[in-house]
């Protein structure tokens, strides 16, 4: 009865102050909206992300993407949130300031890919556009400007976008790989130029590979793009995925092997077995995470910063892998922070957190996954309340609760009176 009637006074107000009262009975206060992430801390509640930027709305989560030290949603209605580093703009929130929870720079995408400081989107009609580091044309060979805060267009008739170190990719639907970025023999052209063509799949993180006939490319010995030479044969290739400074493979075949190309040599090795087929893999910076087909992530390589989720910063070798997560949908991996999709559709990360890249409202790395972002509805109710003149402007929720209270006590005694009348009667 007491809640119903405070939750009545505050509706009656004005637009001030704004508060949130989730199902537990906790309020919080703030006067620029609530979620929005500080350094070094969280807002109460200790759980709100995404709330400034909507990160909550746009439904179910279906595509994660990290970047070197960001991170990336798409959500089912086609709308991308962005959280992390943005020294050079790659959010696409139309700043170079860092964002530690989730907030909307794009609608109308049905891809994204996230690299060293560059982001790609894929719009619903085949057009790329991208943000960020635009250093030796990495962007769009046409701009000068060195950061690109918001997404500019790059190209058209694309069916796949892929971010990377030195250079983007794009995979046009003709099977056209097209990149922008430094390039030794010299790119003047106003956007990007073709390095390879009827390929099936590409991967530029951080070096270009493509796929083509169920063999891997990659660029052997310049590590130039047009240089691509055939690197892994005679096999069910299903997956191209790279970190920092490898590059794996995934083949679909009896053995279940994830294959590592080391930058350094180019010496394809295998690095672990699975018992079932693998699904995804995602790499970082000498570490890896590796999805089954049953949704069971595991993470091995280093673990500086806890990004392989088991709660100890102790390095794992390929035959001591830890069984991370299960039910677990797709992955990604940044440099040094791991994210992890499941099937119910919350977002969990874990990791290095110092640019806000686990999107969990603060700058504390997370030895174990958090949930970050949640696919449950939210239960909370949004309402906003003026002081009474001489009422100091409230600070903590508890006090906003009592002060609530105590200014509208006559409201509160009348309808008391008015509830026990009807009850006697």
């Amino acid at each position: 009865m007491v809640t119903l009637l405070v939750m009545m006074c505050v509706v009656n107000s004005a637009a001030q102050r704004h508060f949130l009262v989730d199902p537990n009975g906790e309020v919080s206060a703030s006067r620029v909206g609530l979620g929005r992430g500080r350094p070094g801390g969280r807002r109460r509640p200790g759980k709100v992300p995404g709330q400034d930027g909507n990160g909550d709305a746009g439904g179910p989560i279906v595509q994660v993407a990290a970047g070197s030290l960001s991170s990336m949603v798409l959500k089912r209605d086609k709308a991308v949130y962005s959280v992390g580093s943005n020294e050079f703009g790659q959010l696409g929130d139309g700043s170079t300031t860092n964002r530690h929870d989730f907030k909307m720079v794009m609608g109308g995408v049905k891809y994204i890919s996230v690299g060293v400081n560059t982001s790609l989107f894929l719009s619903l009609n085949g057009t790329a556009y991208g943000a960020g580091l635009n250093l030796n044309r990495r962007i769009l060979p046409s701009k000068q400007e060195v950061a690109i805060t918001t997404p500019v267009e790059i190209t058209t008739s694309v069916k796949q976008v892929a971010a990377g170190g030195l250079w983007n990719g794009f995979l046009t639907r003709d099977g056209d790989v097209m990149v922008t970025g430094f390039m030794s023999v010299g790119n003047t052209s106003a956007g990007p130029i073709k390095v390879f063509d009827k390929a099936d799949d590409i991967t530029f993180a951080p070096y270009p590979m493509y796929l083509r006939d169920n063999r891997a490319y990659a660029s052997v010995e310049k590590h130039e793009p047009q240089d691509a030479k055939v690197i892994l044969r005679d096999t069910n290739i299903s997956t191209l995925t790279g970190g920092k400074h490898d590059v794996y493979v995934v083949p679909y075949n009896d053995s279940n092997c994830v294959m590592e190309i080391k930058s350094t040599s180019r010496v394809l090795v295998g690095v672990t077995k699975a018992q079932e087929p693998v699904l995804e893999i995602a790499s970082g910076d000498e570490f890896f995470i590796v999805l089954t087909q049953s949704g069971d992530a595991f993470t091995l390589g280093s673990n500086r910063f806890g990004q392989l989720g088991d709660g100890t910063q102790n390095d794992r070798a390929p035959d001591n892998a830890y069984k991370v997560m299960t039910g677990v949908r797709t992955i990604a991996a940044g440099w040094h922070h791991s994210l992890f999709l499941k099937k119910n559709g919350n977002l969990y990360a874990c990791g290095r957190n110092d640019f806000g890249q686990l999107g969990d409202n603060s700058t504390q790395h997370s030895l174990k996954p958090l949930e970050v972002l949640s696919a449950r509805p939210a239960f909370s109710w949004e309402f906003v309340w003026t002081p009474a003149r001489g009422d100091p402007k409230p600070k903590e929720a508890k006090d906003v609760s009592c002060r609530m209270v105590t200014s509208s006590l006559k409201l509160l005694i009348m309808v008391l009176i008015l509830c026990g009348t009807s009850l006697v009667t």
